[in-house]
């Protein structure tokens, strides 16, 4: 049972609105039959996974600007997390979502945010803590905001923590990440010559792919895991997130790589059948 400090840092934090029809016609007024709104994002999802899994010693760096990024902030008060905002002059990116039974997932999403050198650095100066605990883990989840991002990177580059990396980004793998979950279709993208140098400099190599195989590379070793088929999943997205945030509680907890392959897996087709993270029943994985 590991309870060691984790940081996740979400580079682009998230204000969600779900709203659901019984039937969706672009070009048309359409009237939802519900709606909900609650702070996400890659990192935000991935922390609120670890939360529902048990890890109590767990803390969220994110840069929060403007309304949306108040909301959030807000929001995140209600889980057991320490929330650590950098102020930005941007505003926070939103989201909606539109869920209809026929068509599946619609997502509308603001543009990406951007961040001042100055900003940059007091999001590395707020990583430092943990980035220099050869105790702690950094998981990093989701693609960087504008801007001129060195100083981040030099801070990464230069710790002394485990980093676990859940996003494509030439200049995050370059930090040589411990540990790295991409899908499928991100994992084609990278090209053969990229996917063997990072199988050869990273400890663990993780490629889902919705609820096909999951593909794993351990310390030179590579097997499959079949999740669980989706029957009439609800909501798909964050399901990525749920099974990172599972993964890192489920290795803290002292299980198996293929154990806690496994549990995520199960827990990412869990929540496909919720409409948020937040809505997983709790486990005591640690």
């Amino acid at each position: 049972m590991s309870h060691e400090p984790v940081l996740v840092i979400a580079p682009h934090p998230v204000w969600q609105t779900v709203l659901r029809f019984d039937a969706l016609a672009l070009g048309e007024v359409n009237r939802a039959v519900s709606s909900r709104s609650y702070a996400s994002g890659k990192g935000a999802n991935l922390a609120i996974a670890m939360e529902r899994n048990g890890h109590r010693n767990l803390s969220l760096l994110q840069p929060l600007g403007g309304v949306a990024g108040s909301r959030i902030d807000e929001d995140l008060k209600r889980f057991e997390l320490k929330g650590l905002s950098v102020p930005v002059s941007c505003e926070a990116r939103t989201c909606t979502t539109l869920l209809d039974p026929i068509q599946g997932s619609t997502e509308l999403i603001s543009p990406h945010m951007s961040l001042s050198k100055t900003e940059w650095k007091a999001l590395a100066q707020g990583m430092e803590p943990w980035a220099d605990d050869e105790k702690a883990t950094l998981v990093l989840a989701g693609s960087l905001p504008g801007g001129d991002v060195s100083p981040f990177l030099e801070t990464l580059q230069g710790r002394r923590a485990s980093m676990w990396l859940d996003a494509v980004d030439q200049r995050l793998l370059a930090c040589r990440p411990e540990v790295l979950k991409i899908n499928r279709f991100e994992w084609e993208g990278l090209g053969s010559p990229t996917q063997e140098k990072i199988k050869g400099d990273a400890e663990v190599c993780i490629v889902t792919d919705q609820d096909r195989a999951v593909r794993a590379w351990v310390d030179g070793a590579s097997f499959e895991i079949i999740p669980p088929p989706l029957q009439n999943p609800l909501n798909t997205i964050a399901a990525g997130d749920t099974f990172m945030g599972t993964l890192v509680c489920a290795r803290r907890g002292g299980r198996t790589w293929r154990e806690s392959i496994e549990l995520a897996a199960a827990r990412a087709t869990e929540k496909c059948d919720l409409l948020a993270v937040e809505d997983l029943p709790t486990m005591e994985l640690l």
